[in-house]
């Protein structure tokens, strides 16, 4: 039997509208470009485990083409703490060519008073002070309002 593997690894970020009474308004799913320091930062925990865990998230208004070498947002207006993670946010996936895979679901709430505005951008970020950016999605303009709050889960797959 042949066996082939690759750390391809990818990623979609999806975007829930959510009413005050928590139903949801819409959803949005958007393609999330894994840039180069955030596969540089996967491949150093190989190396060295001191490289710092993804802990932050931030959106923005940039509206510019993701570039591979992107290291900030376009133009970042909000940054705000992640959740903990743990075991429980990864699960084993078999896809329809019977590979298995494993996602790393991430999910973070911006509520109703934060970022509000047009919001264009978001991206995973490890912490303060030498933060480096993961990854940055670009979706069509969402008008945050504090009428509902945006639920943002990147899924991630290794």
């Amino acid at each position: 039997m042949l066996m082939t593997d690759a750390l391809d690894i990818k990623g979609n970020l999806v975007i829930q509208k959510i009413s005050t009474n928590e139903q949801i308004i819409e959803t949005i799913h958007a393609h999330n470009n894994i840039v180069t320091t955030g596969r540089y930062l996967v491949a150093q925990r190989f190396i060295q485990t001191d490289v710092g865990t993804i802990s932050y998230f931030a959106v923005g208004t940039g509206s510019s083409p993701v570039l591979p070498d992107e290291i900030k947002l376009n133009q970042e207006n909000f940054r705000k703490k992640l959740p903990d993670l743990n075991i429980r946010n990864l699960e084993k996936i078999t896809r329809q060519n019977r590979e298995e895979r494993i996602k790393l679901s991430i999910k973070a709430d911006l509520e109703t008073g934060e970022a509000n505005g047009a919001l264009t951008e978001a991206a995973l970020f490890t912490a303060e002070p030498n933060s480096i950016m993961y990854n940055r999605v670009v979706f069509e303009s969402i008008e945050k309002t504090k009428d509902f709050k945006l639920t943002l889960v990147w899924e991630i797959l290794f």
